[in-house]
């Protein structure tokens, strides 16, 4: 192993290690700095959001309004699902008139609508009448079940009966 006399002089540093090292160091301290003030804004802000939720307390006048808005909401609702549900009875003369025979006289008529089902009354000039208003009534589509009752030959002549019609419910659309 050598063992040198003479020192060798230390290198020197140049100026731009010199210079990186001390901006490095400068960004160090604005970093841990901004950190710092961040985190105590955060908690300041935090603070003053929950001191402003303790001061959003609701007026007695606000509470019944809002009490009074619900009860026209529910309102608006029944009044919607009962428009939904809604049928059109009406088409069932609008069907009658239709089909109906010209020797053939309807005089009651009663409607039941959970059952889509209709019962009438009739009189007609003559059986044969009678039963070629039922084949018109057994060929249209919107008839799903048809029956003859109470035939009878009243004091005039005419035949009396009773129909009993059940319709498909696209007939109330």
């Amino acid at each position: 192993m050598a063992v040198e006399i003479i020192s060798k002089p230390k290198p020197k540093k140049s100026f731009l290690q010199n210079v990186s090292f001390g901006v490095s160091v400068v960004l160090v301290l604005i970093l841990i700095g901004s950190y710092f003030f961040l985190y105590q804004i955060s908690k300041t802000t935090s603070k003053e959001l929950n001191d402003k939720k303790d001061m959003l307390v609701k007026w007695p006048s606000e509470k019944t309004l809002e009490d009074a808005l619900v009860g026209y909401e529910t309102k608006i609702n029944n009044f919607k699902n009962l428009l939904s549900s809604h049928q059109k009875p009406i088409n069932i003369f609008v069907f009658f008139e239709d089909v109906c025979h010209p020797d053939v006289w309807f005089s009651d008529f009663n409607f039941n609508s959970s059952s889509k089902a209709v019962s009438v009354k009739g009189e007609a000039k003559s059986f044969i009448a009678v039963e070629q208003q039922i084949l018109i009534l057994k060929q249209m589509e919107f008839v799903k079940d048809l029956k003859l009752s109470g035939v009878s030959i009243n004091k005039g002549g005419k035949v009396d009966f009773s129909l009993q019609l059940t319709f498909v419910p696209q007939l109330f659309e």
